[in-house]
């Protein structure tokens, strides 16, 4: 009789259930696997052959052994099965008894010593299994976990590699342990004597990141606002945009700072939920593999040269791009004309939409994009903008900025204008030395504070016209200002909500309930496009 055991693999960016199904047959000896495997799982014959024997059990011969991956309608891939499948043929072939495994779920790579090592996106797996033990606590009776806790007949455990213990806090009358184990000699241990799990060396749990091959840059290192002098106006809008996760177009010459800039907005965002962190570390692992990441705000610069799959995703076998990369963080296109013009049309959706959805023949795949946009491009193609040395004829600066649709333009919500500062290099500077990163969060954090007490759980750049009750409170002042505007501007309705998201971002960073005629002013002057000014 065949038996079953539950494991998982990735589906995309999220986990999805397997069963196990492994089945002796008196025959001549083989080993196969069916239900869609892919290359890598086909490989694994050997390697699990060769776990078992060097760990001690008999790996029986004198039968075919066939292993069902279930269900048998989608492609599998990788080597999560590894330990689900090792387990089913010792019970198979009685060298473990079934009831010591039946209710538990397995996930992890065997080496050919029978050591378990970390598999892609495993905490992501692991997450998705320890809510499907929960719920369902066996084959046949399928009441909550709880219930069947309290009949004291329930222990159920999730066995994974060492480091990919999902951060899931299970409520305390769950039922399901979350085991880190080394080798499956270990895991037979615990399953027969039902002793604690031994305490694992921290050194193992480390395990360094891959190299990126993506095509962006993960930025890593201290950055500090106190670096940047001069910019008022920039150095305001990058505190403006933290505060509200508005998205930034920076226009300017080389050399004013842009760069400078951006690389420092990461530094004035709050920082990560929990449940925020644990995504980031699910996505840095289903992309670049196993890694000890803390969670910390991803930033990415890919290189202007990057394509439509690379920015967005895509490829085959589908892989998510750079926006998915930048999820919750902050994603910087430098040299934005230079880009290709069906990457940055590719933006506008997911910008609205915070996912990437990527349709194909065999199928669709979301990926996560709740990113924050900044970008940078000169004011013409030799970079000196229209006075002083700019050597552009008047054809080419017009041909230059009409790359960026005005589509894509109304996706920004602050548009700021750069020159050249002269910073003192070798004369002491006078006045006070710039705000540092801290100070600035200090404020942001205050005005996200703020900005929740309304009942509002997205940032001030994702609010809705439809809870404008909540938000839009404004004086006669400012509303007559608006009624003023509302008749000098052909502005489109969704650049009138912008602007008023960014006003409200600007009264928050202010500590002030209503919109003040000084907090639209000030929107005005960075809402408009300064692509044509430069």
């Amino acid at each position: 009789m065949a038996f079953r055991i539950l494991s998982g693999d990735l589906s995309g960016l999220s986990g999805r259930s397997v069963e196990v199904e492994a089945d002796l047959v008196s025959a001549l000896s083989s080993f196969h696997i069916t239900g869609l495997p892919g290359p890598g799982i086909r490989e694994s014959r050997q390697r699990i052959r060769s776990a078992i024997e060097n760990s001690g059990f008999r790996f029986p011969d004198r039968h075919r052994v066939v292993v069902h991956l279930a269900p048998a309608s989608v492609n599998k891939e990788g080597s999560y099965f590894d330990l689900a499948i090792a387990l089913a043929i010792l019970v198979e072939s009685g060298q473990v008894t079934p009831e010591v495994v039946q209710p538990h779920a397995f996930l992890g790579e065997l080496a050919l010593d029978g050591s378990l090592r970390p598999v892609r996106g495993g905490a992501t797996v692991a997450d998705h299994l320890h809510k499907v033990l929960r719920w369902i606590p066996g084959e046949s009776d399928r009441i909550s976990a709880q219930q069947e806790r309290s009949k004291g007949t329930l222990e159920m455990a999730l066995f994974v590699p060492p480091g990919q213990k999902p951060p899931c806090n299970p409520e305390p009358e769950s039922p399901v342990e979350i085991l880190e184990c080394e080798s499956l000699v270990q895991v037979v241990r615990i399953l027969k004597d039902g002793g604690p799990v031994p305490t694992i060396q921290r050194g193992i749990e480390v395990i360094a990141c891959e190299v990126d091959q993506g095509e962006g840059q993960e930025v890593t290192g201290q950055t500090d606002m106190s670096d940047v002098v001069g910019q008022v106006q920039a150095r305001r809008a990058l505190e403006i945009s933290a505060a509200g996760e508005h998205p930034l177009l920076m226009i300017g010459p080389p050399g004013c700072g842009k760069s400078l800039l951006a690389r420092r907005l990461p530094g004035l965002l709050p920082a990560l939920e929990a449940e925020d962190r644990f995504e980031v570390r699910q996505i840095r692992e289903l992309i670049d593999g196993p890694c000890d990441a803390e969670g910390e705000r991803p930033f990415r610069s890919p290189h202007h040269s990057i394509t439509v799959a690379g920015l967005v995703g895509g490829g085959a076998p589908i892989r998510p791009g750079e926006i998915s990369r930048a999820h919750r963080g902050v994603l910087f296109l430098d040299e934005l004309p230079e880009i290709s013009l069906a990457a940055l049309e590719a933006l506008r959706e997911p910008l609205e939409e915070g996912v990437v959805t990527l349709s194909r023949a065999a199928g669709s795949m979301v990926f996560p994009g709740q990113f924050l946009l900044v970008a940078a491009m000169n004011p013409c193609p030799c970079g000196q903008g229209v006075g002083g040395r700019c050597r552009c004829r008047s054809s080419e600066r017009h041909r230059y900025r009409r790359k960026l649709s005005d589509p894509l333009l109304d996706r920004f919500d602050l548009h700021v204008s750069l020159k050249p500062v002269h910073v003192p290099l070798f004369s002491e500077s006078v006045g006070e030395p710039p705000e540092s990163s801290a100070q600035i969060r200090g404020r942001v954090e205050r005005a996200r504070i703020r900005a929740e007490s309304r009942g509002t759980k997205e940032p001030n750049g994702k609010l809705k016209w439809a809870d404008r009750d909540r938000w839009l409170q404004l004086n006669s002042d400012s509303r007559q200002l608006l009624e003023q505007w509302e008749q000098e501007q052909s502005w489109s309705m969704r650049r009138w909500i912008r602007f008023l998201r960014v006003a409200r971002s600007i009264a928050d960073l202010d500590e002030a309930d209503t919109i003040e005629e000084e907090h639209l002013l000030e929107a005005h002057s960075l809402c408009v496009p300064k692509i044509n000014e430069s």
